[in-house]
């Protein structure tokens, strides 16, 4: 076998430095062009130079254990039958021959070259090569079947075991590895000219189907939340709250003509590519005086499960794909999450509440409230007894928004009654927006049959109290007199 690729450990002291092959620099450092049907990884692979993207995780650094074997895979691509028996000492009928390395890929991570683990392919007919860049991903986003089964052989097999334990090696682990994996994602069998590796690929291949399928492991745990935020022009976005678990601190970036801060009203900067705690908070500003949107990542060195997918990041020019891998052991790895923020174009709303009608400037306070949506509720309170036209104007409301003007207190009171044309509602368009709220103040109406002049009110306030008093007096003195009158007639 031919001699191992340099360790990670100062294989990439810069990313951008070229990559090295057996201590060779090689002159041109392009992208293998690929062909579906064809590509395979090369021992040794091609290098390219490394490409790193806002979304680049880890790159492939080399190869590790593992052997170049002969194969069999169908004439085309196929959904393999996890359940199919494995064809021990056989070869399918109609399949084509395939040389290849079966075998760990060591990848490293961008920021921190000495951190390094080993994967294995899940995607065959496509190859990579040394300095290819990936990022994590989901099971379902890399759409290779059987997955579950896969999961299985790298919980279950070398290098988190040393099983299958009847071979003479690591690399002949390894390489029995890989050819199960393959067989359950791309159809791939071991070629009978190789007995032992064949052998200890069925041995694995039965022991999947036996226990079946295991489930996905959980992402890794680098988060930005929320994902997305929006704001108006002119404004700071956010916050967005940075986590790392088992990370003390996070590195976060943004593009040129942007600016991070960990306070809302954009007083306390913190420099792109800087470090900060993680929990902390940022808020994101743009220079642009156009409606703009950026991406903020947040970069930490966590616990990666295996079976944790990775994805071609898509960077190098010329490369449209590369085979997708397979984390084979938990490792510590470098892990970037991203999330949005969105500066929105702005607009006004002019609302002009006119006051009219007979009983205008008789009714009490009112208030209008204005509601655009969050962030952007607010309230205008008019004295007691305005009349006229009153203009208030809000700025700053995003773009597109839907604004609802309602009227919860009119002003009126007993002596007028107040109606009004609230709620009004308008979209939100850039530039100047307008609402009319139109409140008409009438008199309250004077009970029917009570006449055109004031009623004398009953006998139980101040206009009763003259009549009373007269008859009080005159019914005293009449009983005085006849008392006088009684008292002479006994004495006669």
């Amino acid at each position: 076998m031919e001699p191992r690729i340099g360790t990670a450990a100062g294989r990439y002291p810069r990313v951008g430095a070229l990559a090295a092959l057996g201590g060779i620099v090689l002159a041109a450092l392009v992208a293998v062009p690929l062909s579906p049907a064809q590509a395979r990884l090369a021992d040794p692979p091609p290098t390219v130079e490394p490409a790193v993207g806002e979304s680049t995780d880890v790159l492939v650094d080399s190869l590790g254990a593992g052997l170049t074997i002969t194969g069999l895979q169908p004439p085309t691509p196929i959904t393999p039958d996890p359940l199919e028996p494995y064809p021990l000492g056989a070869e399918p009928i109609g399949y084509e021959s395939v040389t290849t390395f079966a075998g760990a890929i060591t990848v490293t991570s961008v920021s921190d070259p000495g951190l390094t683990a080993p994967a294995y392919c899940i995607d065959l007919r496509v190859d990579t090569a040394v300095g290819v860049g990936y990022e994590h991903g989901t099971w379902a986003g890399s759409e290779v079947p059987n997955l579950g089964y896969v999961s299985y052989v790298v919980n279950s097999f070398f290098p988190t075991t040393s099983l299958p334990g009847d071979l003479a090696n690591d690399d002949q682990r390894a390489a029995a590895v890989q050819a199960a994996i393959w067989y359950f994602t791309d159809g791939f069998v071991v070629s009978p000219s190789n007995p032992d590796i064949q052998g200890a690929t069925a041995a694995i291949v039965i022991a999947a189907q036996a226990a079946g399928p295991v489930a996905e492991p959980p992402a890794p745990n680098v988060t930005v939340t929320p994902p997305d935020a929006a704001g108006p022009m002119g404004t700071a976005v956010g916050p967005f709250l940075v986590e790392a678990a088992g990370a003390a601190e996070v590195a976060v970036t943004v593009p040129a003509g942007h600016a991070m801060f960990s306070d809302a009203s954009a007083t306390a900067p913190v420099p792109s590519g800087s470090t900060v705690p993680t929990g902390t908070g940022l808020w994101i500003t743009s220079e642009s005086t156009a409606a703009d949107q950026t991406v903020l990542s947040a970069r930490a060195a966590v616990s990666v499960q295996r079976g944790q997918v990775y994805h071609y990041d898509g960077n190098l020019p010329g490369r449209a794909d590369a085979q997708h891998l397979v984390l084979a052991t938990t490792a510590i790895l470098d892990v970037v999450t991203h999330a949005t923020a969105t500066f929105l174009p702005v607009g006004t709303l002019r609302v002009t509440k006119t006051i009219r009608g007979d009983g205008a400037g008789r009714q009490g306070a009112s208030r209008m409230v204005i509601d655009c949506g969050q962030g952007h509720r607010f309230t205008s309170d008019l004295a007691p007894g305005a009349t006229g036209v009153h203009v208030v104007t809000f700025g700053d409301i995003p773009a597109g928004r839907s604004c609802v003007v309602t009227e919860p207190v009119t002003g009126a009171n007993s002596v007028v009654d107040v109606t009004t044309n609230a709620p009004r509602d308008t979209a939100i368009a850039e530039g100047d927006n307008t609402v009319d709220v139109t409140n008409t103040v009438t008199i309250r109406s004077i009970p029917s049959g009570s006449g055109s002049t004031p009623q004398r009110l009953p006998a139980t306030g101040a206009d009763a109290a003259g009549p009373l008093l007269t008859a009080g007096i005159a019914t005293f003195l009449l009983g005085g007199l006849a008392v006088i009158i009684a008292r002479r007639r006994r004495r006669a």
